[in-house]
């Protein structure tokens, strides 16, 4: 089981604007700081930004890192917002990259090293849609880190979208430009890339807390069929039509 940090004090929400969830910035007993989702997500989203984020980290991917942390109940007694909006108990940190930004349109229209292709790949692999980017603005649910320069991943809580639609994520997405990785020259190596992390997914399943296993309703999985999952992280394997895409936009 991953190392549970836990929270010694909440320092307030993010701003509007920082998604739907609007996770808490929280500092943890190793001294770092995190953003935490809990009761602001529910256990379904945090069971799928931890399975993609570990995803991520399998891949090697450069994905902010993440992290199981307790809030303990004495930190939100009291605080009716706390209480309602993040509970207690075993939540979901992102560390705080810093210094970092907010991605522009700027910073995604190069690619040498290739690793805009492989993300992009990866929400591909994983139906995630939101990471749209435009000329007139968007959330790619990127963040430009200054030092080191580069790209870092984060929020994956609407990944494994049961309602994923192929043509929002191509005509949206903020990286689409990028697909040297469906090249029939690299076929055969992102195949092998993405079946080395999808035979991770046991040992990832097994990291999550039970309580995040159990929706609101009592049922388990929250609504995710690890089979489920497991058949769609193999959908690339001899696949054509996953590799099939749209032209790229102009």
């Amino acid at each position: 089981m991953p190392e549970i940090i836990d929270i010694i004090a909440i320092e307030g929400r993010t701003a509007e604007g920082n998604g739907v969830s609007r996770p808490f910035r929280c500092e943890g007993d190793d001294g770092c700081n995190y953003y935490v989702k809990l009761k602001n997500a529910g256990y379904g989203p945090l069971v799928k930004e931890w399975i993609a984020g570990r995803l991520a980290q399998e891949l090697g991917l450069p994905v902010a890192e993440i992290r199981q942390v307790r809030i303990p109940r004495e930190l939100v007694e009291g605080r009716e917002d706390y209480e309602r909006e993040l509970g207690h108990g075993i939540a979901f940190g992102s560390l705080k990259v810093h210094p970092a930004e907010r991605l522009a349109l700027e910073f995604v229209r190069e690619d040498p090293t290739g690793v805009l292709s492989r993300i992009l790949l990866f929400d591909w692999w994983v139906r995630n849609s939101d990471r749209a980017l435009s000329e007139t603005g968007g959330n790619p649910n990127l963040l430009w880190q200054i030092e080191p320069a580069r790209v870092v991943m984060i929020d994956h809580d609407n990944a494994f979208d049961a309602e994923f639609d192929a043509g929002n994520f191509w005509g949206l997405h903020a990286l689409r430009w990028h697909r040297s990785a469906w090249l029939p020259a690299n076929r055969a190596v992102m195949e092998d890339w993405l079946a080395r992390a999808a035979s991770c997914l046991d040992r990832i399943w097994d990291e999550l807390p039970e309580e995040w296993l159990i929706d609101s309703y009592g049922d388990p999985n929250c609504g995710l069929d690890k089979g489920g999952l497991q058949a769609m992280l193999s959908s690339p394997q001899g696949n054509p039509s996953f590799w099939d895409s749209p032209a790229p936009p102009p």
